[in-house]
């Protein structure tokens, strides 16, 4: 068992991110001997406004609310504004983009991912 505090949380450099983002990987869940890949879990803050690019996720990606407000937006269509103790589940190979709701309210939520993110190749368009 390891505790996992605040202060782990650091701001994510990252290319794919608008706005300010911290992150702390929270575990890796290996995967029994056979299977392809392991599944990621990661607490990310987003500061109001903060949004990713354009992605998907070879096996689907679990996203569950702790604060604030999230919005998650689905390149296929649809928007969804996820409150706290909500989540959503995107699936094998689905696109989509996910961030803080309004420029004023930061969110905080677990990242559950399968198999790797892929980003869109052109995700430099439609902020949102």
């Amino acid at each position: 068992m390891r505790f996992i505090g605040r202060s782990e949380h650091q701001l994510v450099d990252h290319p794919h991110f608008t706005g300010r983002t911290s992150a702390v990987k929270m575990g890796r869940l290996e995967s029994p001997p056979g299977a392809s890949d392991a599944a990621e879990v990661v607490s990310v803050t987003c500061e109001g406004g903060s949004m990713t690019d354009w992605h998907s996720h070879p096996r689907g990606q679990v996203l569950y609310v702790i604060g604030g407000r999230l919005t998650a937006i689905g390149q296929a269509g649809g928007e969804l504004t996820v409150e706290p103790g909500e989540g959503l589940y995107a699936a094998p190979g689905e696109v989509h983009r996910h961030g803080s709701t309004t420029d004023d309210d930061d969110v905080l939520f677990l990242a559950i991912t399968m198999g790797g993110t892929e980003w869109a190749q052109d995700s430099s368009d439609d902020r949102g």
